[in-house]
């Protein structure tokens, strides 16, 4: 099963309020696998959106655990690849959110 799109609105300043985040995360899947960052400066947020808090960066060869995915805010050129799809990972002792565009699965 897909999820459909979703698009939770943001706030003036570009961020998105945490009800907001929990919205736009309503529709996700579940999936497991390792992967490799394909990019340098990798912006890792909060959310699957171009206004989630950015938490830190990963670079090119960086191994994550992905936990799931959802369509998000569409991103242009991440990684060389434009799209709206976005991947859970493990980060920092919790989870957080990469364009898709910027994985290999291994």
């Amino acid at each position: 099963m897909t999820p459909a799109a979703q698009s939770a609105p943001q706030t003036d300043s570009g961020e998105m309020s945490a009800a907001q985040e929990t919205s736009a995360l309503q529709e996700t899947s579940a999936v497991q696998f390792w992967a490799r960052i394909t990019g340098d400066g990798v912006n890792v947020r909060t959310g699957p959106t171009l206004g989630s808090t950015i938490l830190g960066t990963l670079n090119r060869g960086d191994r994550v655990y992905v936990r799931g995915w959802a369509n998000g805010d569409r991103y242009e050129n991440a990684c060389g690849v434009s799209g709206g799809h976005w991947r859970e990972i493990d980060y920092g002792g919790g989870t957080a959110w990469v364009a898709s565009g910027c994985l290999l699965a291994e």
